[in-house]
Formats: C-alpha cells, structure tokens, sequence
C-alpha cells in the first residue's frame, strides 16, 4: 500500500519518465539501414577492430629483430678538490671529474629460425584477429536481422489483431 505522502513523489517520477517517452516519434528504418547504423556504432566491432590493429602491430614488432639495432650511453661524475664527501658519501680526493660515453651496435646473425617463428606466428594471429572482426561483424548483423524481423512479425501480428476486432464489430 502506497503512503499518502509519498505519492506526489511518485506521480512526479512517472509524469517525469511518462514525458519524454512519449514526445519522441518513432524511427522507420530500412533494414540496410539499421545495419549499417548497427556497423558504425556497435561497441564490440570498434573494440575487436583495435585489437585486431595492435596485432597487425605484433608482426611488425616481432620483425624488428632482423633490422640492426643501437644505443648510446654517457655518464659523468664530477668531484670538488677540496671536499671529502660527495653525494653523501666519502669521497677520493684523487677522483677528478671524469666522463665516459659509449655506443653499441647490434645485428642478428642467425638464431636458429627462432625469429621467422615468432613472425609467422604473430602474422598468423593478426590474421585470426581479423577474421574475428568480421565473425563480430556478422554476429552483429544477425542480431540486427533477427530484431528487426521479430519487429516485422509482431506489427504484422498487431495488424492481423486489428483487422480480426474490426471485423467482428
């Protein structure tokens, strides 16, 4: 049983949810269009195609392992004549500022076939990623079909109802 106090809330609350409900129009669409707005806007298509580019971007990455590679690095270390510590520490009063730099180059001789494994098998998952996109696709589609076709039976249902309580009045 409803409190009388109460109530004006709940009559706000459905007037509130009542209002909007009722002053949009329905939208008539095709079935080519609401596939298509089902493609464009579908959540799991956008999210599965991502995943499907960041494999893409595996197979270049395991590749990288047959290009040369190099780095550098520079470290240097500074003393003052006079002090004992430095940085919180003892310090060699012999040790004079000094600095050392250094590159290294690398290339992949041979590795056993280990690298063109790891492409192959990246090449091949970026592959099943990309039929899991259109799989996606398709299940998404056919969602659409059937809920578009269950919306075609049941106004053709409704209009059977109406034509059966026209014709018996």
């Amino acid at each position: 049983m409803i409190r009388l106090r109460r109530l004006p809330f709940l009559l706000s609350v459905l007037i509130l949810v009542a209002v909007p409900a009722s002053a949009q129009a329905p939208q008539k669409l095709t079935l080519q269009e609401a596939e298509a707005l089902a493609v464009s806007h579908h959540p799991q298509i956008g999210a599965i195609r991502y995943t499907a580019l960041a494999a893409e971007q595996a197979t270049r990455e395991a590749k990288s392992a047959y290009y040369p590679f190099a780095f550098g690095s520079l470290t240097g270390a500074g003393a003052d004549q006079p002090s004992r510590i430095a940085a919180g520490g003892l310090n060699n009063p012999i040790i004079f500022n000094r600095e050392a730099n250094g590159v290294t180059i690398g290339q992949l001789i041979t590795d056993f076939g280990r690298t063109q494994n790891l492409v192959e098998s990246s090449r091949l998952h970026a592959q099943a990623a990309q039929e899991d996109v259109q799989t996606t696709r398709l299940q998404v589609l056919q969602q659409v079909d059937r809920a578009y076709f269950d919306g075609v039976k049941a106004q053709a249902v409704l209009g059977v109802a109406r034509q059966t309580v026209k014709n018996r009045q």
